[in-house]
């Protein structure tokens, strides 16, 4: 029972980081391209289960870095083939990630996946928004799952469809996802 509750408080904490860090850059952007929601926070946090437990900061026998497992080389795709395409969008997350101050603008080390939640989850969901696909539902955790199995966890990942919908019953109970506002009262 312990156990339970220190992955559901887990999951509580970094649903607010990823509520927080959305809502940031939506307004950033005028709310064009919508960038936050339930769904987009849902699956981020489903993400952040089935690839880290959102625990690990570094795989396991792997490279992928931060609690959504982003490997290096898919970082540096992101910066080079999207957000050079969609520069306020990556100017916006340069922002963000440097708390407004001045920067230079040059793409951040994949390293800052590893220890900063907030620019994880921001290039986390710079992946799926370059996914022509919608989004699943709010509350769709199969849906959800197989979404990420398709497009962020690939055939060649090791996770599936059924990992990720037990590890997100063990975090968030078996419908869906704790909102925002229960994720506060934890």
């Amino acid at each position: 029972m312990r156990e339970k509750l220190k992955r559901q408080e887990r999951a509580a904490q970094f649903r607010i980081v990823i509520h927080d860090v959305l809502e940031e850059l939506n307004l950033a952007l005028g709310g064009s391209p919508k960038i936050n929601g339930v769904e987009a926070e849902e699956l981020l946090l489903g993400t952040g289960i089935a690839e880290s437990l959102l625990i690990y900061r570094r795989q396991k026998g792997g490279n992928a870095l931060g609690l959504l497992q982003m490997e290096p080389a898919t970082h540096s795709d992101i910066w080079v083939r999207y957000l050079r395409k969609h520069q306020r969008l990556g100017l916006r997350i340069l922002e963000i990630v440097n708390n407004g101050r001045d920067f230079k603008y040059h793409i951040p080390s994949a390293e800052l996946l590893a220890n900063n939640d907030r620019y994880s989850v921001l290039m986390a969901r710079v992946y799926y928004l370059r996914i022509p696909a919608p989004l699943p539902k709010s509350g769709d955790t199969q849906a959800q799952a197989q979404y990420w199995k398709t497009y962020y966890n690939t055939r060649e990942g090791k996770g599936t469809v059924e990992k990720y919908v037990r590890k997100w019953g063990s975090f968030c109970g078996k419908e869906t996802a704790l909102s925002v506002d229960q994720s506060i009262q934890i």
